[in-house]
């Protein structure tokens, strides 16, 4: 009867049918049943669905507010200089040869201030080579990185500086590597991406105040290739939110 529902309590609960009026469309709703006559309002977070809340009633006799997530897609992507300089490996890019790098939003929610986790994403290049690019790592920040002075297309670049990390604005990195040619004419490449988060497989986030984006810096990995003048990077998000 209970249809993979998403916990947001440390207690178990029991679940059963609220009132069909109640109805979230998909995913529910669901009663929780909570021993004791004065115990608090509690909260269950379903996917897929609008927030609504119960009223109390013979039946739920507890006020009861159902969360429930929603599915964003998101995207952001850089346009690298107009030039065909090689990349050596290891480096960042972006789209300036001077002054500081600008960081490229990618859009992950549709809440401003927004929290959830990135659940999948795909990478796109313009590239066109007829051998696959390195792998490409998109580094991830909830605030535009402390330190991107002189940082532009081409500098070394292999991770967040220690001020990004301490500061609590890194977030993760999303690491593509299994390339594929596209199945049209414009024969450019995708590759489905990882994330560097060892405790869940899936990318925690939120944005800041007012803004519905992440912040991310876009590296090229060990090996190295000849780009395509002005080509694009983008890179494809699928995310759960709780707003």
């Amino acid at each position: 009867m209970v249809r993979n529902p998403i916990w947001s309590l440390a207690v178990l609960l029991s679940l059963a049918p609220i009132a069909p009026a109640l109805a979230d469309n998909s995913q529910g709703p669901y009663q929780a049943v909570v021993p004791g006559a004065n115990a608090p309002p509690v909260e269950i977070v379903i996917p897929n669905g609008s927030g609504q809340t119960a009223p109390p009633s013979s039946s739920l006799p507890l006020p009861v507010t159902i969360q429930t997530l929603s599915s964003v897609n998101g995207s952001g992507s850089v346009t690298r200089p107009a030039n065909t300089t090689a990349y050596t490996g290891a480096q960042l890019i972006a789209n300036n040869i001077s002054g500081n790098v600008t960081p490229t939003p990618v859009t992950v929610t549709g809440t401003p201030a927004g929290t959830g986790k990135i659940v999948s994403a795909f990478a796109e290049t313009s590239y066109t080579g007829g051998t696959a690019p390195p792998t490409q790592y998109w580094h991830l920040f909830s605030n535009s990185p402390i330190t991107v002075s002189g940082l532009k297309d081409g500098s070394a670049y292999v991770g967040p500086y220690a001020a990004d990390i301490a500061s609590g604005y890194y977030l993760g990195t999303l690491a593509c590597s299994s390339w594929q040619k596209t199945n049209d004419g414009t024969a450019q490449w995708f590759s489905p991406c990882s994330p560097n988060n060892g405790v869940i497989p899936a990318l925690p986030f939120k944005a800041l105040a007012g803004q519905t984006y992440l912040y991310a810096l876009v590296e090229t990995g060990a090996g190295g290739y000849t780009p395509i003048s002005g080509e694009v990077e983008t890179l494809i998000v699928s995310t759960d939110r709780d707003q």
